[in-house]
């Protein structure tokens, strides 16, 4: 294939342009099967969506098939969102968006919560961004979601959209968030798909968990069918011709229709057919044949992201009219409503790549001056620019920032790493903040290794001090948001050495610090981290650290046994100006911790729920597994099983969709763990044994977890040694790393009560002393009503009756007042 037709193309065909410049009505040869798939998709009526995928190389004829649907579909009184990516809009966000809600009525967005009204009026231009911060790109997409369900619910849907390959990355991003969610909607879904085709647009692999999928592959025509083809559209023809052509073509109908155009419908036997090594060459060979102000009309028409004869008198002159009449008269172009259309898009990648670079180059800075949206004069400019430009990459900056407001990271990624590479080596400061920008986009579009590698140059670039400091504590992030807690302690301790004199990031660091080692059960370092985050927050200038420093600072107090500042977290939780992007340093999520720990589950159940429904209603579904599994293994711990299996299931299921390996195996736990109190031993069995085998780094983060369910599970089923085998390592560890709040080692009775199976009186009594004393120094009820459980069996181990019995008294006691 030549170079031309897999590069990234910024040429451009419109959306429902046609391939033939022809107003009629197509007739489709050779194509019947194909059309019966279509409607047979139209008809669908049964409970659940449809999509139907058709492949094919370019020329094949996907978008007449397209085009047939769209014609059937208004027939039948669908109600049909269309949209025709084109690969000059790769680079501008929700460009597919916005011709699939076009035309979009206000009532449509009635029945959908306000913060998805707002992402989407922000993300479609239609609103400004507000003072809520960058809009969450899953806002986007629930939004999106939400509309499929409330126009599927007015009657049949078809969402048909062409050249899917093309869609930018934030409509793709939004559309395959909805379309992963859809479950009993009666709606269809039409993509068209080159093949071999760029791996960029909507994922080849794009699925309906609630529906049904299928793929169609559109194989070459037929000789009657390639000969039927040309007569219609070439004229007369004669059988041995077209049987050249059909040969010459290989059944491809564009390459067919090209060729018999080429020769003018006539045959000579003694000359060769007219044929350049590809379809490519032979289109690029039409392009290269125009004079030079078709030439530059076909380049100004291939470089512009939305071609109009208005645009193109603007940058050709006078010549643009005599050019364009060319143009259509060869059927390179056809205008449209003041747009200028390709006839096909292999002739927008020929009028494109057949330029020099200067002349490409050239076009794009005529484009830059005339054309007025931001997104699309930064892509202008960046392509036109030779060497460093500081002027360029100060406006790719600002343009990458509302980009992200509005919801589309990926994009902002992009710019922010042209900017960075055209940056004056002079200014190697700005260079490296850019570099860590398109980083910080990049992870929060998913591509975590593009991150890394960016951050890795940062590294790699700087000198010791405040820009080593910033992207290892970036990098720490990212690590421990995709489940590698460990591995982000020492990136966060060296970054301490190089923060001096950055009070902010110091802060920010001691937090995550104080955070990340607790997370692994190192209690007594995480204070002293928590301590010293606090200590350094007067000199801080940020108004946004407080909260979650203090929020994270009580959390790590409550688990080394200083008991519930709940003064502390109410005070978080007031100054908290917008939500933390990690959950598990918002206020009202810690708050809502420490309240379950403490067994106040009344108040801990309530504070997680209007979260969850906030973060669902926002769109951040991201942060939704972890308070899932919080809220999960609340309700087990209260005993509403049926609830807790449920939160659970949804937890696995979010988990899964957003690629949380850890939560989703930290749900999988509490479903395990609510199998067990059930009474179904056997699926839990395989759940623990399941989950004791997965990936390293996931086992590592909840081996506690995994283990210490295990080993109820063995005292259920009177395996004593089993039992204490799997608890005894993290009752030791508890003890050891400072957590000392009972509330989050629950699994103390049980090992009291192995011990005492197995004969070991003294440890099981050293262990029920010590909860039943942490209970009272703490007022714990839960610790209290164990711990007196605990000291009860020991007495009766040892044959004091009397003490027995005043034991299990205190214990039915404080048992009735556990939640």
């Amino acid at each position: 294939m030549d170079t031309w037709q897999t590069a990234v193309v910024p040429g451009s065909v419109r959306r429902d342009t046609a391939f033939v410049a022809s107003a009629q009505v197509e007739t489709l040869f050779g194509r019947d099967a194909e059309c019966a798939e279509l409607i047979a998709l139209l008809g669908h009526r049964d409970l659940g969506p449809k999509l139907l995928t058709l492949y094919g190389e370019a020329g094949i004829g996907k978008t007449a098939l397209w085009r047939f649907a769209l014609r059937e579909a208004e027939a039948r009184g669908l109600n049909v969102r269309s949209c025709h990516c084109v690969e000059a809009e790769l680079e501008l966000p929700f460009t597919a968006l916005a011709d699939l809600f076009d035309p979009l009525a206000p009532e449509d967005l009635f029945g959908l919560p306000a913060p998805q009204r707002h992402a989407l009026g922000v993300a479609l231009l239609r609103d400004d961004e507000g003072d809520d911060g960058p809009v969450d790109p899953r806002a986007v997409g629930t939004g999106l979601l939400g509309l499929l369900r409330v126009w599927s619910a007015d009657g049949p849907l078809l969402m048909a959209i062409d050249d899917g390959h093309w869609m930018d990355a934030a409509s793709a991003n939004a559309l395959t968030f909805a379309v992963r969610r859809l479950a009993h909607e009666t709606m269809a879904l039409l993509v068209t798909r080159r093949v071999p085709g760029p791996a960029t647009g909507l994922p080849t692999n794009l699925v309906l968990p609630g529906g049904t999928s299928q793929v169609v592959r559109l194989e070459r025509l037929s000789r009657d069918d390639v000969r039927r083809l040309l007569v219609e559209r070439v004229g007369s023809i004669d059988r041995a011709h077209s049987l050249r052509i059909h040969e010459a073509s290989g059944g491809n109908p564009y390459f067919a229709l090209e060729l018999g155009r080429s020769s003018g419908g006539r045959d000579d036997p003694d000359r060769s057919m007219p044929l350049p090594a590809s379809l490519g060459q032979l289109v690029a060979r039409r392009v290269a044949d125009q004079t030079s102000e078709v030439r530059r009309l076909l380049l100004t028409a291939a470089a512009a992201t939305r071609p109009t004869t208005q645009l193109a008198v603007q940058i050709l002159g006078p010549v643009a009219e005599g050019a364009l009449a060319t143009a259509e008269n060869d059927e390179l172009l056809t205008s449209k409503d003041g747009e200028l259309l390709f006839v096909h898009p292999l002739l927008a990648a020929a009028a494109y790549w057949d330029a020099s670079a200067e002349q490409r180059r050239e076009i794009h800075r005529d484009l830059a001056e005339a054309v007025h949206e931001p997104e699309e004069r930064a892509r202008h400019l960046a392509l036109a620019v030779v060497g460093a430009d500081e002027r360029v990459a100060r406006f790719l900056e600002e343009v990458a920032a509302a980009t992200l407001a509005r919801g589309a990271p990926e994009h902002a990624a992009r710019l922010w790493e042209l900017a960075a590479a055209i940056s004056p080596s002079r200014l190697a400061d700005a260079r490296r903040r850019r570099w860590m920008e398109a980083a910080d986009c990049r992870f929060h579009a998913g591509d975590g290794a593009r991150a890394e590698m960016l951050l890795q140059r940062v590294l790699t670039e700087s000198p010791p001090g405040r820009d080593t400091a910033e992207a290892l504590r970036r990098m720490a992030r990212m690590r421990y948001h995709d489940d590698s807690v460990a591995s982000a302690v020492p990136l966060l301790e060296e970054a301490v050495l190089q923060a001096t004199g950055s009070p902010d990031l110091l802060v920010s660091l001691h937090r995550d610090l104080g955070w990340a080692h607790a997370s692994v059960g190192a209690v007594d370092v995480a204070m002293t981290h928590a301590v010293r985050a606090e200590a350094l927050l007067p000199e801080a200038t940020s108004e946004v650290l407080a909260s979650s420093v203090w929020a994270v600072s009580a959390v790590v107090h409550c688990l080394a046994g200083h008991g519930a500042d709940l003064d502390r977290l109410d005070r978080a939780v007031a100054t908290q100006l917008m939500p933390e992007p990690l959950i598990a340093f918002d206020a009202r999520s810690c708050r809502a911790q420490v309240l379950k720990w403490t067994d106040r589950f009344d108040e801990s159940r309530t504070s997680y729920q209007d979260l969850r429904h906030e973060l669902t209603t926002r769109g951040s579904e991201g942060s939704l597994p972890f308070l899932l599994f919080q809220e999960s293994e609340l309700e087990c711990w209260a005993g509403e099983y049926a609830t807790a299996a449920r939160l659970a299931a949804t937890g696995r299921e979010v988990a899964e969709l957003t690629g949380q390996r850890s939560h989703f195996a930290l749900c999988e736990y509490v479903g395990a763990l609510v199998d067990v109190h059930r009474g179904q031993v056997g699926s839990a069995r395989a759940t623990f044994e399941h989950l004791l085998q997965g990936p390293g780094e996931s086992v590592a983060s909840i081996q506690a977890w995994v283990h210490t369910g295990l080993g109820f599970l063995e005292l259920s089923v009177g395996n004593a040694a089993a039992a204490h085998r799997n608890i005894e390592p993290f009752s030791d560890m508890a003890m050891l790393t400072g957590l000392r709040e009972p509330g989050v080692f629950r699994f103390v009775p049980d090992e009291v009560e192995a011990l005492l199976a197995l004969g070991d009186v003294d440890r099981a009594d050293k262990l029920a002393t010590d909860l039943e004393e942490s209970g009272r120094r703490l007022d714990r009820v839960y610790a209290l009503a164990t711990g007196a459980r605990c000291r009860g069996m020991v007495a009766a181990a040892r044959g004091d009756q009397v003490a027995c019995r005043t034991a299990f008294e205190l214990a039915l006691q404080m048992h009735e007042r556990l939640p």
